[in-house]
């Protein structure tokens, strides 16, 4: 294959007002990924050899189908290089070259948004609920810590949303129903729910305003409904449970007969929300809830969630305001790397988080 290399020129731009065209002084990095290790490292790989692996697996959702093709190559480093470093196309499209020949911008936008289309569909395939046998085998960690020996014979998952911040609405009713309260910025959320090594089993099909409360988006998810359909008490051996974990947003969810509700400490005095997000009722501490079971000891085996989170929105991408103003590519790239994560799982690069 000849060498491809992503070219990118950092620079500041001088200071003028009123000014169509404005004079760019720039200083020169030249960045060459010329091995596939450098090119696993992008993809937070160990080596090349599962680089290699994942490039196999996401040939087919690639516009150019053939894997070893300097296209397809150059769709890889392209769109790895994008996730990793959050540049925007803007500030690319006049550095990158193949054999010297710089790319279009309407070429560099097509490719990638056409990249992002395929490789979201793969994400999405790679998160699903697992049969009882596989979610067994993920109960690992609460079997490995004498702590957590009132958790046994439990099949944990937990549940927690999360925000991506996003470019505010020059529209009064748009920035309102952005807006995040616990954050204070305007976002968008989503919510994952993962087993105890951190394996993920839904994400939120919906990406929501960020103004939405946690239970509505789970309600509107219809997520009790889907968990019912696909575990059946019957599979449950003598003494063996089906538990969500959550926090203070989650103790009002709805869950199917017969699983257990296990909320943090911080959840004791949370009351029921409408759709608005406005609480009503008494806290959850007095309400008659047998299903729930208020613990403290469940945060940190809980906690798994929140690295799992913290492990998604680590991809600088995320922190770019440039490819997160647009709902449709942020639940693409969140898609994308859900996937990412499972796969891993599923190679055992990762055995828990």
């Amino acid at each position: 294959m000849k060498n491809i290399e992503l070219l990118w020129l950092k620079g500041k731009l001088e200071e003028k007002e009123k000014v169509e065209k404005v004079h760019v002084p720039f200083t020169g990095l030249k960045i060459t990924m010329s091995s596939m290790e450098e090119r696993a490292a992008w993809v937070r790989l160990p080596s090349a050899m599962h680089y290699q692996m994942l490039l196999a697996e996401l040939a087919p959702y690639l516009p150019d189908h053939n894997a070893l093709s300097k296209c397809a190559q150059l769709q890889f480093d392209l769109f790895f290089f994008i996730l990793n470093s959050g540049l925007s196309l803007n500030k690319i499209k006049d550095f990158l070259f193949v054999d010297g020949i710089p790319l279009p911008y309407s070429t560099l936008h097509d490719c990638f948004d056409k990249i992002l289309d395929g490789f979201a569909r793969w994400g999405r395939s790679k998160v699903k609920f697992l049969s009882t046998e596989e979610w067994l085998h993920d109960l690992s960690p609460i079997y490995e810590n004498e702590k957590y020996m009132a958790y046994r014979k439990h099949y944990f998952i937990f549940v927690d949303g999360t925000i991506i911040q996003t470019f505010d609405s020059s529209d009064c009713e748009g920035s309102r129903s952005l807006w995040n309260v616990k954050h204070k910025c305007p976002s968008f959320i989503f919510f994952v729910m993962v087993t105890p090594t951190g394996r993920i089993v839904y994400l939120s099909e919906q990406m929501c305003n960020g103004k939405m409360h946690d239970k509505t988006h789970f309600e509107r998810e219809k997520v009790g409904e889907k968990l019912e359909e696909r575990y059946k008490e019957e599979e449950l051996e003598d003494g063996w449970t089906f538990a969500i974990g959550g926090d203070k947003g989650y103790p009002f969810i709805s869950i199917p007969k017969g699983w257990k509700l296990y909320i943090t400490k911080s959840g004791e005095n949370s009351k029921d929300v409408n759709e608005e997000g406005v609480e009503s009722g008494e806290p959850i501490k007095k309400a008659k809830a047998e299903h729930v079971v208020l613990d403290p000891g469940i945060a940190r085996l809980r906690g798994v969630v929140e690295r799992v989170i913290g492990r998604i929105k680590s991809w600088e991408i995320f922190a770019s305001k440039y490819y997160c103003s647009n709902v449709k590519r942020v639940k693409k790239l969140v898609e994308i790397v859900c996937g990412i994560i499972n796969w891993s799982f599923e190679m055992q690069i990762i055995e828990k988080l």
